[in-house]
């Protein structure tokens, strides 16, 4: 099939190697847990339906301040192929970056994990009620969690609605807003389309090594090349 947006590197995925056993693996306490193709994309539509939902509309953004881990890619598939803006943000940036970071993207939902990070978000809440949902990867007391927004998902299912998102993103629509470090002053907002990052993927297809069907992922996703290193393998 033809990629113009980078969901479709899901469906695409799915048309190859539809019984692909391991396509997203994380550590859990010192242990591996691996999703399976049928789950990725089970989990990733369980979330798009949880933000129709939660209302985020087409062009709206959401935050993601995660370390690596599967849930990520979930998180980001799901974000886009419900025609919102993924909005990565580093889990180890100071209070200030994430509020003016936070205020200037317009976040509408914020997901986020471990203890600084939630700190710091409490910290600032005052201050970015733009931010009308959150969620943290591990329950929290005081927040509803990953799962429960992948249970709101799975009890709101909505295939159809989620179809017509879909078929509304443009491969020229922006996919994500990328924020710079800071070192250089305020942090600023590096604007991507769908297009922007797919013609990396496919101008590198020739990269991973025919033999090698593993990837370890070890640069934060929240970097743009390694986040298009993950799609090139996917």
């Amino acid at each position: 099939m033809e990629i113009k947006r980078l969901f479709d590197i899901l469906t695409n995925y799915e048309e190859k190697f539809p019984n692909q056993g391991v396509a997203l693996a994380g550590k859990k306490e010192g242990k591996w847990v691996k999703y399976s193709l049928k789950d990725y994309v089970r989990i990733a539509n369980n979330l798009s339906y949880a933000f129709i939902k939660l209302g985020v509309q087409k062009g709206e953004k959401v935050a993601v301040v995660l370390n690596n881990c599967p849930e990520w890619n979930m998180l980001d598939m799901a974000i886009m192929q419900a025609g919102a803006i993924t909005v990565p943000i580093y889990p180890t940036i100071t209070e200030h970056d994430y509020e003016v970071i936070i205020n200037h993207a317009d976040v509408k939902c914020l997901v986020m994990d471990g203890v600084n990070v939630i700190r710091s978000v409490n910290n600032i809440k005052p201050r970015i009620g733009n931010v009308e949902k959150f969620y943290t990867l591990q329950k929290c007391d005081g927040y509803e969690s990953f799962e429960d927004l992948v249970k709101l998902g799975e009890d709101n299912p909505a295939p159809e609605v989620l179809k017509q998102r879909r078929e509304q993103v443009d491969t020229s629509d922006v996919a994500t807003i990328i924020y710079t470090s800071g070192t250089t002053g305020e942090p600023k907002g590096v604007v991507l389309t769908h297009s922007n990052i797919i013609n990396q993927v496919l101008n590198l297809e020739h990269i991973p090594a025919k033999w090698s069907n593993i990837a370890y992922s070890f640069l934060p996703l929240c970097h743009a090349y390694e986040r298009m290193l993950v799609f090139l393998y996917q």
